[in-house]
C-alpha cells in the first residue's frame, strides 16, 4: 500500500489534519480469538494522535441494548433470523 497516493492521514510522515482519515479494519478469521473479536478488543492507531480499541464483541453487546440504553434493540439467534430498530 502506498499511504502517499491518496495521502492517509497519521501514516507514512503524513500529518493528521492532512489526508484520508477513514479507517477499515479487517478481519479474515472470526473464530480464532485473536483481533475484532479478542475479548480485548484490538488496539487501532487513531490517525489524529493516539489509539482507540475496537471490539466486535463490545459492538454487538451495544447493537443488543434497548433504544432507550443507546442500542438497537438487536437480538441474534445462530442459525436464525436476526432482527432490530434503529
Amino acid at each position: 500500500m502506498d499511504v502517499a497516493t491518496p495521502p492517509i492521514a497519521g501514516l507514512g510522515g503524513i500529518a493528521g489534519t492532512q489526508g484520508l482519515t477513514t479507517q477499515t479494519l479487517y478481519d479474515a478469521d472470526l473464530m480464532y480469538g485473536a483481533g475484532l473479536e479478542a475479548s480485548g478488543g484490538m488496539t487501532v492507531t487513531n490517525p489524529l494522535g493516539g489509539t482507540y480499541t475496537v471490539s466486535l464483541s463490545a459492538a454487538i453487546t451495544k447493537l443488543g441494548q434497548t433504544i432507550a440504553q443507546g442500542g438497537s434493540g438487536i437480538t441474534f439467534a445462530a442459525e436464525g433470523a436476526s432482527k432490530g430498530a434503529l
